[in-house]
């Protein structure tokens, strides 16, 4: 399977998450998503919020739950340097995703 792509001219998106200071990376892709936005693909190595949230929806929820069961997020190791971080998973292969507000919802709440 041939990598997606990158829609030219667009940087690499490197979002700082809230209260641990992990980043995520990603980029938009040429690809359109069903919404009428670009998809956006999520590189391996980001870190995601691994914590749920109240405004979750059970899409989002199925997706996470997909994506941990295939491996594609796994459990970040501790910062010892951090010892009060929420806990964060680790993207193991590129996730593309639907857009870069669905990449944001499914926290890969970035």
């Amino acid at each position: 399977m041939s990598p997606p792509e990158l829609l030219p001219g667009t940087p690499e998106f490197r979002i700082r998450l809230p209260k641990d200071g992990g980043y995520a990376r990603g980029h938009l892709l040429a690809e359109f998503g069903g919404n009428g936005t670009h998809k956006f693909v999520l590189r391996e190595g980001s870190l995601v919020a691994a914590e749920a949230w109240p405004g979750l929806d059970d899409h989002t929820r199925r997706n996470r739950a997909e994506l941990r069961a295939v491996g594609a997020l796994v459990d970040a190791l501790a910062d010892p340097g951090l010892p009060r971080a929420p806990s964060r998973w680790v993207v193991t292969r590129d996730v593309e995703c639907k857009s870069f507000s669905a990449a944001c919802r499914a926290r890969l709440r970035i």
